[in-house]
């Protein structure tokens, strides 16, 4: 894996900058998700946040990033697999929260199981630390 690594901000955030996510983006190289599956992964960006807040207290220099995850989901919704392809930095605990935390996301019923590829982005604004 080659994560893409977000330089430093340039702002005075101190150890108690938050990182938060900013919103999700889709990419779909193993298939587009459904309209139904990407509304699912609008409502359920949050379930990420603690993994994002751990990752600018143990990586300050961190301003934001991207972390793409694979998801593969059965025909009643259910996560099969959730794997993080690349992060804004290598970093074992950020890969397990994210992966443990999208497995536990819920999806609506389709016809076939789906496999597709989601991008969620999140940065750290001057303004009050969070953006």
């Amino acid at each position: 894996m080659s994560p893409s690594h977000v330089g430093p901000s340039g702002d005075d955030r101190g150890g108690g900058a938050v990182a938060e996510l900013v919103s999700p983006a889709a990419v779909a190289p193993e298939g587009a998700a459904p309209p139904a599956v990407e509304d699912a992964l609008r409502r359920q960006h949050d379930r990420l946040r603690p993994c994002w807040e751990r990752l600018a207290l143990d990586h300050p220099d961190v301003a934001g990033g991207r972390a793409i995850v694979r998801f593969q989901i059965d025909p009643s919704g259910r996560v099969l697999s959730a794997d993080l392809l690349s992060g804004p930095v290598e970093d074992p605990s950020f890969r397990t929260c994210v992966e443990q935390r999208a497995r536990e996301m819920n999806f609506p019923q389709g016809d076939a199981p789906s496999l597709f590829r989601h991008a969620f982005e999140f940065g750290v604004s001057a303004r009050d630390g969070v953006e």
